[in-house]
């Protein structure tokens, strides 16, 4: 985790793909894989990654955050249609950032 810290991605993606060969459901690491893989470039598959945590953690709090990261990552990707479901979801919720999702979907009707 010190890479991904210190937002070396290429080194964070390297040691979490090589731990995560041995620990394929550790869905916590596989969650600060999906996002170390779109902040060095590897965009569709962080977004594969996230959906991936999302769909299978079993920790409101991790399949909240990679809800609102997925969104995050669809709309920098131009994937709006796809955000914006997952941001009406988070924003009819109690989900942590429901404030903001709903400003960013004000902004984008």
């Amino acid at each position: 985790m010190l890479a991904y810290n210190n937002h070396s991605w290429e080194t964070a993606i390297k040691s979490m793909s090589d731990y995560l060969n041995e620990h394929k459901n550790d869905y916590e690491i596989l969650f600060y894989y999906g996002l170390s893989l779109t902040m060095g470039g590897e965009v569709d598959e962080g977004i594969r990654v996230l959906e991936r945590v999302k769909d299978h953690i079993n920790d409101p709090d991790y399949e909240a955050a990679a809800n609102w990261y997925l969104a995050l990552v669809l709309l920098k990707s131009d994937q709006t249609k796809e955000a914006t479901k997952i941001l009406r979801t988070i924003a009819t919720s109690k989900h942590y950032k429901s404030g903001k999702a709903i400003e960013i979907l004000e902004k984008l009707n």
